[in-house]
């Protein structure tokens, strides 16, 4: 472009847009599908036998933190670990204490008890170690191994089953040598996990004591053991009770009113940044409450949704809040206070992104220009400020060619950009947007992007009296 004794200019002035889209789930596996590590599900010091249920024959105490089974002549003796009736896969550990030791003298934990005629079970009884199972009331030696056990003498015995896989294991307290046998079999695919002894000799008492019960199982990826915050809840990864979607939930069960206990997920967040928490709930004889709490740290301002009580169908919960201004992170909570069970499913959190975008002017001049110059460049022409709670991409694009109101034109594509301090070419405009740069969350402060534009004349430009203009729109937007 040339002036042909008359002064030229050309006005660039400038637009912003500023679309947002959602932010993605920050609760990782919100559905539960994806089991993680064996975690704590339950663990009792038998204060007492609230946590329990009597379910054959009996038991005395607690005394000194352990029971012992009643162990008359031709009974068994059951107790099954309460509200555990949704249980898979689990391992529980018991330390027991023979007071005899006999032939036909059986005792240990007992896992996917469906009822006193169905179940798994790993024993102790003289010589061996057993992995079998009670069907239809009929009981069956599965697989042995020898293990030799002493009266008065304790031993830590685990039943572990994972599928279709029993596996026990027995070892001295004290230490010493371990034994260990597997057995396969698909009688039974969930139930309740527990104790058992029994005397099927038809001579005198045969008792065995029990003490400190931990059963550990997997928990869903990214939430944590079980935090029992009062009394003695339990926690199940169940897949036999119906999911609102998918095939798993976590399940929150106690057995007592002035019991509380809950799983937990810490997720970084942007403080004074909305955010939904979404979470469906399902309950069984909840006496109390069932919920699911965030709990923002460090202020410790807490969103809910529930609670629920009673016996409920999945329903879907949902309810929007913002963060606190030195809010960093919230601990989300599934968690159950009194007795009874409740289920989990689908829990998220979703931040709905936010993202402003300020010019640091409404219009850049480059003055007079002409060909003989033929390339002007204005450094830092414009800074695009972007401030926003997620990862953003900032954009430009021209409206069409550069017009002086009069007819007369040239190409949008002689005006180019790139960074300021970028060592990468110039970028020549055009009407499709074009990505300047991509930053990650700055909320509080924002981040300056400053523009270099080059604009390229020539003779074939027609010369004008009147500036010529074109408009360039900035964009900034959360993928």
């Amino acid at each position: 472009m040339f002036c042909a004794g008359l002064c030229c200019a050309a006005v660039l002035t400038v637009g912003a847009a500023v679309p947002a889209s959602a932010a993605p789930n920050l609760v990782t596996n919100g559905g539960f599908e994806t089991w993680g590590s064996n975690r704590l599900v339950f663990s009792d010091t038998f204060p007492d036998l609230t946590a329990w249920t009597t379910t054959l024959g009996a038991y005395t105490g607690p005394t000194g933190g352990a029971i012992t089974s009643r162990g008359n002549p031709g009974t068994t003796d059951i107790v099954t670990v309460a509200s555990s009736q949704d249980t898979a896969d689990v391992s529980l550990q018991v330390t027991e204490t023979p007071v005899v030791v006999q032939p036909q003298m059986d005792a240990g934990p007992i896992v996917r008890y469906q009822n006193a005629n169905n179940f798994y079970g790993c024993a102790l009884t003289k010589g061996s170690l057993l992995a079998w199972k009670r069907l239809s009331g009929t009981d069956t030696t599965l697989s042995s191994t020898a293990f030799t056990s002493v009266a008065n003498t304790a031993y830590k015995v685990t039943a572990a089953v994972v599928g279709s896989t029993l596996t026990c294991s027995a070892v001295p307290a004290a230490g010493g040598t371990a034994a260990t046998v597997s057995a396969t079999d698909s009688s039974f695919a969930s139930g309740q996990f527990g104790l058992f002894a029994k005397n099927e000799n038809g001579g005198p008492i045969r008792q065995t004591r029990f003490s400190a019960p931990i059963a550990s199982g997997p928990v869903p990826s990214g939430w944590s053991a079980l935090n029992a915050t009062a009394g003695r809840p339990g926690l199940v990864p169940d897949q036999v009770a119906a999911a609102n979607a998918g095939s798993r939930s976590l399940q929150v069960f106690s057995n007592s009113p002035l019991w509380s206990g809950n799983s937990e997920q810490t997720v970084a967040v942007v403080a004074n940044s909305p955010y939904t928490l979404q979470a469906a709930i399902s309950t069984s004889a909840v006496v109390g409450l069932a919920e699911v709490v965030a709990v923002e740290q460090p202020s410790g301002h807490t969103t809910v949704l529930g609670p629920v009580l009673g016996t409920t169908g999945w329903t879907l919960f949902s309810n929007s809040f913002t963060t606190q201004p030195t809010t960093t992170s919230v601990i989300i909570r599934p968690l159950i206070q009194g007795s009874g069970r409740a289920n989990f499913d689908d829990i998220s959190l979703t931040g709905a992104s936010t993202v402003d975008l300020q010019l640091s002017s409404s219009g850049v001049d480059f003055g007079p220009v002409d060909p003989i110059t033929a390339t002007y460049t204005l450094t830092s022409a414009e800074t695009a400020t972007v401030t926003a709670n997620a990862d953003w991409v900032l954009a430009t694009s021209g409206s069409g060619d550069f017009a002086d109101g009069t007819g007369e034109s040239f190409p949008l594509a002689q005006l180019a950009w790139h960074p300021n301090g970028s060592a990468a070419a110039y970028t020549a405009f055009t009407t499709a947007a074009a990505t300047v740069t991509t930053g990650t969350a700055t909320p509080a402060t924002g981040t300056a992007v400053p523009v270099d534009l080059r604009l390229q004349v020539t003779y074939a430009d027609p010369p004008s009296s009147q500036p010529f203009q074109t408009t360039l729109t900035y964009i900034a937007t959360t993928p």
